[in-house]
């Protein structure tokens, strides 16, 4: 057998810039609490105009359309609340500020949704058992 000379694959160090291009961005707190807040305020006048039409024809589709929306508001409250939560600094009691309050918010908010699901299907069942008629309003 000859022995024949290996060749060297010449490998050039790749530059941790090449080939990773992404911009870094800070959010701006009061921008992100303005889109919280004026996405609050339209989502509660919508609910509150589904609830007052889904008690004026006795609509329990409605009402609990407007309940799914009210906790979408209630969501975006707690997030608003989580955000904030995550800016503070630490403290010599709270060494890691409020960061795991993020957890909490969303464990509240999943405990919420369960027990409005379960509000609802208790009232979609007494109606299974009495059922009522809409009522249309005339225009």
């Amino acid at each position: 057998m000859e022995n024949k000379p290996k060749r060297e694959k010449k490998y050039r160090k790749k530059r941790s810039s090449e080939g990773h291009h992404h911009h870094h961005s800070s959010l701006n707190s009061s921008s992100v609490n303005k889109a919280f807040t004026i996405g609050i305020i339209l989502n509660l006048i919508y609910v509150a105009i589904q609830i007052f039409i889904g008690l004026r024809i006795n609509s329990l589709s409605l009402l609990s359309y407007a309940g799914h929306n009210f906790l979408i508001v209630a969501g975006l409250f707690m997030a608003m609340i989580a955000f904030r939560f995550l800016k503070s600094i630490a403290t010599s009691e709270n060494t890691y500020g409020y960061k795991k309050s993020s957890i909490l918010i969303s464990l509240a908010n999943a405990i919420i949704l369960l027990l409005s699901t379960g509000a609802m299907g208790y009232e979609a069942f007494l109606r299974l058992e009495d059922p009522q008629s809409l009522q249309i309003m005339a225009s």
